[in-house]
């Protein structure tokens, strides 16, 4: 909603091909598939068959200079390269750059879409400094044209003292409940305690960590719209690191081939060797060529 508002005051549409911003970059204009999608996300659809056996289809991408998160996964990436990935026919790929908000509506509800929601999951992407303006209007008139309507800055703080910062809402405040309950999601990091105030005074605040996602879950007690809330850590946050053994055997356990190919990538991914070494000897194993790439795209992720 936010992506269409901006649409609207900056002329900016909600998908933009990827040489829109590197317009000098060769490889912007080599990857017709893939798109930027609002701020801070990179969408590649897959639209090629599934590979027989693999049960998996594939799409060469580019991404640029950085680090990049699988909104849906966690996997993390490092940028700068085009490459090819693979996904089951469950989710497409779509890359959260390092310092991307995404916020997510909790409660859709049909019979009051003039309602803004009194609970919010805001989805962000650890790596870099990130920033968001969270934009809502009555959902219904056209005052938005006279500029009624309310925003909440939400920032993430990576480099130097870390923190986590939903600004006080700022603008028609009537056009919002009263207090709202958040639930942040950071990605691609290392597990925290974590600290948290609401109008300057503690608050308590759930969080657990989940290893297949990298995710850091943060659940907020309600606050007023109106309150800064402020998240930090009892200890420096770094960026997580794939498990690369576990991506190899969950592909590995569901594809359809030989057990004894399967036994054979999963020893020689989780023999500890360099990617490059990794990679050789799959190439040398005499492999379906689908094979290698989708192992090797688990193996060369992260750098």
């Amino acid at each position: 909603y936010t992506m269409n508002y901006r649409a609207y005051a900056e002329d900016t549409p909600l998908v933009l091909p990827m040489y829109y911003e590197d317009s000098k970059k060769r490889e912007a204009y080599e990857v017709p598939n893939e798109y930027l999608f609002g701020t801070g996300l990179i969408a590649a659809p897959i639209t090629t068959p599934r590979l027989e056996g693999l049960n998996r289809a594939g799409v060469k991408v580019w991404l640029p200079e950085g680090t990049f998160i699988d909104f849906f996964t966690g996997v993390i990436y490092e940028g700068g390269r085009t490459l090819e990935v693979y996904r089951g026919i469950e989710n497409m790929p779509v890359f959260a750059r390092a310092g991307a908000i995404v916020p997510m509506q909790d409660d859709i509800r049909a019979l009051d879409v003039a309602s803004n929601p009194e609970r919010m999951t805001v989805r962000m992407f650890a790596g870099a400094d990130g920033s968001f303006r969270l934009y809502e209007d009555d959902n219904e008139t056209c005052d938005y044209e006279k500029g009624i309507c309310a925003v909440t800055g939400l920032e993430l703080s990576w480099e130097g003292e870390q923190s986590i910062v939903i600004h006080a809402a700022q603008g028609s405040l009537q056009l919002l409940p009263e207090k709202r309950t958040w639930t942040v999601e950071l990605y691609g990091c290392t597990p925290a305690d974590v600290e948290c105030s609401i109008g300057g005074v503690r608050a308590e605040a759930e969080h657990e960590y989940c290893e297949t996602l990298h995710c850091l879950t943060i659940k907020l007690p309600e606050a007023p719209v109106d309150q800064e809330i402020r998240i930090t850590f009892s200890a420096p946050v770094a960026m997580a690191r794939n498990d690369v053994n576990r991506l190899t055997y969950e592909f590995l356990n569901q594809a359809e081939i030989e057990f004894d190919k399967k036994t054979d990538v999963y020893q020689l991914v989780s023999s500890g060797k360099s990617p490059l070494v990794v990679i050789g000897g799959l190439q040398s194993m005499g492999l379906p060529e689908d094979l290698v790439k989708c192992v090797s795209e688990f193996v060369t992720a992260q750098g």
